[in-house]
């Protein structure tokens, strides 16, 4: 998976009708869960 910048991101899921996620995650229990 490559690194791209936000403006990017948020421009290529607009452009391709898809969300993108944001979570805060406090420990590795939770990041497994997700």
């Amino acid at each position: 998976m490559a690194l791209v910048n936000t403006k990017k991101m948020f421009e290529m899921a607009y452009k391709n009708g898809y969300a993108v996620g944001a979570f805060n995650v406090n420990n590795m229990e939770i990041t497994q869960g997700i």
